[in-house]
């Protein structure tokens, strides 16, 4: 998927979290697996998903981004594996809970 969607060919991916999003679309519970990724070769492509383009981490926070990502991204350099569930309610966070393990 990480190759057909960016050109990447990534090595030794981390799984590091599990969210739920119960009825995220209104319809539909959302399941989210969090990958961390350190190493990775070849170059961006033009993708269907949206425009690619390296962020530096300092100015990840400064993005336009869903309310539970700036929570969740967070949790990325914590040593284990996390669950956790976010409510939306028509675009908007109402409510997180997590477990870390």
């Amino acid at each position: 998927e990480v190759k057909e969607e960016s050109g990447l060919d990534i090595f030794n991916p981390q799984l590091k979290g599990l969210i739920t999003f119960p009825r995220f679309d209104n319809v539909d519970d959302w399941y989210v697996y969090v990958f961390l990724v350190e190493e990775f070769e070849g170059d961006l492509i033009d993708s269907p998903e949206g425009d690619l383009e390296w962020i530096d981490n300092d100015s990840l926070f400064d993005l336009n981004l869903w309310d539970g990502d700036s929570i969740f991204m967070r949790w990325l350099d914590n040593v284990g594996f996390f669950s956790a569930k976010f409510i939306y309610d028509n675009g908007r966070l109402n409510a997180h809970s997590v477990i870390f393990y």
